[in-house]
């Protein structure tokens, strides 16, 4: 089963379901003619597809402690 993420501000599903921008979904909640549908307007994205964010560290110099 595939999960979507919603890029739309919102999306009508199976069952009078909303689901709102950045909720995460799977294809049952959508009929199975729509999802390609969907996917190919931009109103979802598979979850696949959409990039990880690198994690970033931060190095900062602290002040000496104070005795």
């Amino acid at each position: 089963m595939q999960k979507f993420k919603v890029k739309a501000l919102s999306v009508g599903g199976l069952k009078n379901q909303i689901f709102n921008s950045g909720d995460i979904v799977c294809e049952d909640n959508f009929p199975k003619d729509n999802i390609a549908e969907l996917v190919e307007k931009g109103f979802l994205v598979p979850i696949d597809n959409i990039e990880k964010k690198d994690k970033v560290e931060i190095r900062q110099k602290l002040p000496p402690e104070k005795k």
